[in-house]
C-alpha cells in the first residue's frame, strides 16, 4: 500500500491478476475467501486471502508493490508486521510483478512469504510449505542487471566500490564517472532498489552491502568485450618487461594499466605468472614497435588490451613505479580468468579490498 492508503493503477492491476490466478498460485490449499483493501483502524490491507488445508486455517495478509526489489520489500515488511499483530492467525506475504533473488532472500530472512506474477511462490507456516519458481526468472533478472552493469553504468559501480566509505552527491558521481546526471540518477536508483545504495537525509549516496555488489559486478562482467592483441617478446624477465612498458608509456605519451596476474604480482602476489596483460589507450601499433614485440599465431605471452570502455582505467594506481588498474578492476578481471584467476582474486580481496 502506498502512503495515500490507495492502491496505484499498477498495483490494482497486480491485485486483479493475483485474484484471477490465486487458486493456481496456491495449489494445495483451498481458498475460501478473498478480501481486498481490508480496513484496520486508519489503515487498509491490500488483500487478505483465507485459506484452509484439512483442519488448518490461515489468513494470508498481502502487501502489494509495483517493484519487487529490496528497498520496496523492506517498506512492505514493516507494514506487514503492523498488520499481522492486529489480525489473528495471520501470515504475511509480499506481492509484486517480479521479485529478484535478493528480494526473495530478504522476505525469507524476515519470515515473510512472497508471490509474483511470473509464478514465484514461497509460503511457510504451520505445516504448510510451498515453494515454486517462475518461468521468466532468468530473462527478467538479466534485464534488470543489464541496466546496472552496462559499460557506462559500470563506471558508477566501480567508483562506488573504489571508495566504499565515501558519501557522494549525484553531481559528483556523474562528474567523476563522466556520465550524464540522468545516467547517474538512473543507475543510482536501480542500485537503491536492489539495496546496494543508500541515500541519507542530506540526499548523499553511499554504497551498502559492498561485498555483495562486488560479487554481482564480478559475475556479470565480461572480459571478452575488450579487444586483445597478443604478441611474443624475447625478454624472459617479466618484471624487466613491465618496467619497459612504463618507459615506453612515457616516450609515446600514452596511458596504460597492468592487469590480471601481472598486475596482481605488484599489489598482492599469490600466483606465479608468465603472461603479461596490460590495458592501453590508443592503437597498439606504436606500443608494438617500441616494445619490440613479434606477431605470433599461438603461444604469445604479451597481451595488449583495448578496453571496452575508458572507465576501466579509472582509479589507476602506481606501484613500484608501474601503473596498475584499480584493485576493483583487477578483481573483476581475475575473477573468471582460467589460469588460477579466482584464487588470485580471492587473495586480492582478502589482503587489499576487504569488502
Amino acid at each position: 500500500m502506498n502512503n495515500s492508503e490507495t492502491l496505484s493503477k499498477s498495483e490494482m492491476q497486480i491485485l486483479s491478476k493475483v485474484k484471477s490466478t490465486i487458486s493456481e498460485l496456491l495449489s494445495g490449499l483451498e481458498v475460501s475467501n478473498v478480501s481486498t483493501q481490508y480496513r484496520i483502524g486508519k489503515h487498509k490491507v491490500d488483500m487478505i486471502i483465507d485459506v484452509r488445508g484439512g483442519s488448518l486455517k490461515k489468513k494470508i495478509v498481502c502487501e502489494i508493490k509495483s517493484v519487487g526489489e529490496p528497498r520496496f520489500i523492506a517498506q512492505a515488511i514493516l507494514q506487514l508486521r503492523n498488520f499481522i499483530f492486529s489480525i489473528e492467525n495471520s501470515y504475511p506475504v509480499f506481492i509484486a510483478p517480479y521479485i529478484s533473488d535478493a528480494g526473495k532472500k530478504l522476505c525469507i530472512q524476515n519470515g515473510v512469504g512472497y508471490i509474483d506474477l511470473t509464478g514465484n511462490v514461497y509460503l511457510r507456516f504451520d505445516s504448510v510449505f510451498i515453494e515454486r519458481s517462475g518461468k521468466d526468472i532468468v530473462r527478467m533478472e538479466k534485464r534488470t542487471l543489464r541496466s546496472i552493469f552496462s559499460p557506462k553504468s559500470t563506471r558508477i559501480v566501480r567508483a562506488l566500490l573504489i571508495e566504499p566509505k565515501r558519501k557522494w552527491t549525484l553531481k559528483e558521481l556523474a562528474e567523476v564517472c563522466q556520465v550524464s546526471i540522468g545516467q547517474a540518477y538512473k543507475v543510482s536508483s536501480a542500485l537503491q532498489d536492489k539495496g546496494y545504495l543508500l541515500r541519507d537525509g542530506d540526499k548523499l549516496l553511499k554504497v551498502e552491502k559492498s561485498g555483495d555488489l562486488l560479487d554481482a559486478l564480478a559475475n556479470n562482467y565480461d572480459f571478452s568485450k575488450n579487444k586483445i592483441f597478443t604478441y611474443f617478446t624475447y625478454e624472459k624477465n617479466p618484471k624487466k618487461f613491465m618496467e619497459k612498458i612504463g618507459l615506453v608509456s612515457r616516450q609515446i605519451e600514452q596511458n596504460y594499466g597492468l592487469s590480471l596476474l601481472s598486475g596482481a604480482s605488484l599489489v598482492a602476489p599469490f600466483v606465479r605468472f608468465t603472461d603479461i596483460h596490460f590495458y592501453i589507450t590508443g592503437e597498439p601499433d606504436e606500443w608494438v614497435k617500441k616494445l619490440e614485440l613479434a606477431p605470433v599465431e599461438f603461444g604469445g605471452t604479451v597481451h595488449l588490451i583495448q578496453p571496452y570502455d575508458e572507465g576501466v582505467l579509472y582509479g589507476i594506481q602506481t606501484i613500484e613505479g608501474l601503473k596498475v588498474v584499480s584493485d576493483i578492476q583487477l578483481y573483476i578481471d581475475l575473477y573468471k580468468y582460467p589460469a588460477r584467476g579466482r584464487e588470485q582474486a580471492e587473495f586480492l580481496k582478502k589482503e587489499r579490498i576487504k569488502l
